[in-house]
């Protein structure tokens, strides 16, 4: 599962710091750094439900 491999200290939630370090990994789309930021912030905006600075498995249900 995707969560498990972002959630990299297995807390049962994912760290902006988390998602930006996997996207940065694997280059997402090569796109610079400052549009990976970008792209976790939207991420953030609409899936962090309770707005508590970090995505759980309940609130990434609909990501993918």
């Amino acid at each position: 599962m995707w969560f498990k491999r972002l959630d990299k200290d297995g807390d049962g939630q994912i760290t902006k710091k988390e998602m930006i370090e996997y996207f940065t990994h694997i280059n997402y789309s090569g796109k610079p750094v400052q549009n990976i930021l970008s792209y976790v912030n939207e991420i953030y905006h609409k899936f962090d439900t309770d707005q508590d600075g970090f995505l759980t498995v309940e609130e990434c249900e609909g990501f993918y």
